[in-house]
């Protein structure tokens, strides 16, 4: 599955729509351990506290909120690490590029 944004930038987050929607109800602010990828996975891992405290502080039960949206989609949820592992090994594969209407190219979200 191809990931793009309004910013300019696109890649693969997920094998398949299954495992995108997986990181997406699993891990919300994925892009935010993105960020940590050339840390590793015991980098992107290491800020997903913080994360998931900043949900809490807005009121909003992440976990409650997961749990809904997996039963209505009958989607299985993996532990936090082994999304972000599937995302790390994903955003490694050879490259795809993404280009505008007009030839341009995306960057791309492993930046």
């Amino acid at each position: 599955m191809l990931y793009a944004d309004s910013e300019g930038q696109a890649g693969l987050i997920g094998r398949d729509l299954a495992t995108a929607v997986q990181l997406i109800v699993r891990v919300p602010y994925w892009r935010d351990c993105l960020a940590r990828a050339s840390g590793g996975l015991e980098a992107m891992c290491s800020v997903v506290p913080e994360l998931e405290q900043e949900y809490g502080d807005n009121g909003i039960d992440l976990e409650a909120c997961r749990t809904s949206v997996a039963e209505l989609l009958a989607l299985p949820l993996p532990p936090t690490a082994d999304v972000l592992a599937d995302l790390l090994e994903t955003v490694t594969l050879p490259a795809f590029v993404l280009l505008t209407e007009w030839g341009d190219a995306y960057e791309s979200i492993s930046r």
